[in-house]
């Protein structure tokens, strides 16, 4: 007897959305002691990660998907020069990303998410 055929398993892998950057509507928020860059999309409110050039636009995508994979919601926005990543401001990693503890980049065409370990 065969399993039943399932056609979206319950935790189907979510992508990001890619928009054209004059889709959104950004503001500044201050966090931390400094002012950042907020976008809002759609009924949601995001956070700018990053901004890197239009040729990197394959592994910001892939960067995206690490980052959905930790439960967030991800926005890339595009440009002609440029694309941009940006989280859900009310996920609670988002400090995480502000604060530098974890982060994104995309050095030499390599993708790096990492958490730095504290020391006990």
């Amino acid at each position: 007897m065969t399993p039943p055929f399932i056609l979206f398993p319950q935790e189907f892998p979510v992508l990001p959305k890619f928009i054209p950057e004059d889709q959104v509507f950004v503001f500044n928020f201050w966090f931390d002691n400094t002012m950042q860059q907020g976008m809002y999309f759609r009924n949601e409110l995001y956070c700018l990660i990053g901004e890197f050039p239009a040729d990197q636009r394959v592994y910001l995508y892939q960067a995206g998907c690490k980052l959905i994979r930790r439960g967030m919601a991800v926005v890339l926005t595009h440009a002609l020069d440029h694309c941009s990543l940006w989280v859900d401001l009310r996920n609670p990693l988002v400090q995480d990303l502000l604060s530098g503890r974890l982060r994104v980049d995309l050095d030499s065409q390599q993708l790096l998410i990492d958490v730095p370990t504290s020391s006990k």
